[in-house]
């Protein structure tokens, strides 16, 4: 490996390991589908906090908590050194559900993501879960800006008629886009393989190219179209993760070397799952068979870059 890796993989892990000194909230929401349509939505928040952290963080900075008609709070069990909440509602089949999981931004007390979700029979025997996510915060810096190596390292690679640096740069916030999405969204969120993947640098890009490559294939089709060859198209991709990659471990040299005074975001995480009686027979997320559950990790600055949908339909015939 070399040294400008190491020390970018070893600024990830110091970026990580100062979030779990200051804690770290998140938001777990359980839906349970009955057979004839009813659900119940059980939504639980977590903030857990190590001794001798530097800061303080409730879990009323991270969400709002549900209220209103229906509502009611549960018992759940607290982790030692951890704040706990749980919130509980039935509902009929048909019936839906708006900001039950409302995330803040920690520093300035603002709304900057809510949901929508609803359970509704399709036909006979066939249900369908539906959650919406919808970013209403400032829009994270990383999706709006590119840096003048990104779009030189597009124009380098594109031919000399289609090298103008406006379309460069429409490339490079498109692509930019869709990594965003891979690193930060469902149905699991490549941040969380970063220690995973210490050793091997390369194991990264490989997820990378498994999890976008077909979409940033499709943003280049569209906008050169038989202009540009498939082989130019991949060579493109390919070093653009490599980009990625690099950027992503600068990022964090300069949060964990104190230069970005500005909050990215509001550091929490969600996990949301859904359990049908009924065998699952689609799904854009994860499925435990053991539990006939399907399910989704994500971070709630992935849908920043646009509203995603969190789906699954089981049959019971």
């Amino acid at each position: 490996m070399s040294l400008r890796r190491r020390n970018s993989l070893a600024a990830l892990t110091a970026l990580m390991c100062l979030a779990l000194l200051n804690g770290c909230s998140r938001g777990v929401a359980t839906t349970t589908v009955n057979a004839n349509g009813s659900w119940t939505r059980q939504v639980t928040f977590r903030q857990s906090k190590m001794e001798g952290a530097p800061t303080e963080t409730a879990l009323k900075d991270s969400f709002v908590f549900p209220q209103g008609a229906g509502w009611k709070s549960v018992p759940v069990k607290a982790e030692k050194g951890e704040e706990a909440l749980s919130f509980q509602r039935e509902l009929q089949a048909g019936d839906s559900l708006k900001g039950d999981i409302s995330v803040r931004n920690s520093k300035k007390k603002l709304t900057v993501c809510v949901n929508t979700v609803v359970v509704k029979r399709i036909e006979p025997g066939k249900f369908a879960y539906i959650e919406t996510f919808h970013w209403t915060g400032e829009m994270p810096k990383e999706l709006t800006q590119v840096t003048p190596e990104q779009i030189g390292q597009i124009r380098a690679y594109l031919p000399p008629e289609l090298a103008k640096e406006a379309d460069a740069k429409d490339i490079a916030q498109r692509l930019t886009k869709e990594m965003y999405i891979a690193m930060m969204g469902p149905p699991d969120p490549l941040v969380n393989h970063l220690l995973q993947i210490l050793s091997s640098p390369e194991a990264i890009e490989k997820l990378l190219k498994k999890r976008v490559s077909v979409a940033c294939y499709k943003v280049l089709e569209e906008k050169f179209g038989s202009k540009l060859s498939p082989e130019k198209r991949k060579r493109i991709v390919q070093n653009w993760i490599k980009l990625t990659v690099s950027k992503t471990a600068g990022s964090a040299q300069d949060k964990t070397n104190g230069k970005e005074g500005e909050d990215s975001g509001p550091g929490a995480s969600l996990f949301c799952s859904v359990r049908f009686p009924g065998k699952i027979i689609e799904t854009n997320g994860e499925i435990d068979e053991d539990e006939n559950e399907a399910y989704w990790s994500f971070y709630p600055e992935a849908a920043a870059a646009g509203d995603f949908t969190l789906k699954a339909t089981c049959s019971t015939k």
